[in-house]
C-alpha cells in the first residue's frame, strides 16, 4: 500500500498547481520525452507545428525546433514519464 503524502508534499503539490493554473500568458506549451526535463515551446506556433508533424517525417519535438518554436525546459526532480492512454 502507498503511503499517503505528507503535509509538505501537499502543500508543494498545491502550490505547485496553483502556479500552473495562473500562466502570464496562452502562449506557453508543453511536452516531456519521458525524462525529468518538460520542453516549453511557443503554442502559437501549433498549427504550423501540426502542418509539419503531417508532411513530414519528424517528432514532435523535430516539428517544434524546425519551426524555432522551443522556449526552454523545467527540470523536475523525478522523471517525467511519457505515456499514453
Amino acid at each position: 500500500m502507498t503511503k499517503p503524502l505528507t503535509r509538505a508534499e501537499t502543500a508543494w503539490l498545491v502550490a505547485l498547481q496553483a502556479m500552473l493554473d495562473k500562466p502570464p500568458s496562452r502562449r506557453l506549451g508543453f511536452y516531456t520525452t519521458g525524462d525529468r526535463d518538460v520542453a516549453v515551446y511557443d503554442l502559437s506556433k501549433e498549427d504550423q507545428i501540426n502542418e509539419t508533424l503531417d508532411t513530414a517525417h519528424v517528432e514532435f519535438c523535430g516539428a517544434v525546433d524546425r519551426h524555432d518554436a522551443r522556449l526552454g525546459r523545467l527540470r523536475f526532480p523525478a522523471p517525467v514519464h511519457s505515456t499514453s492512454g
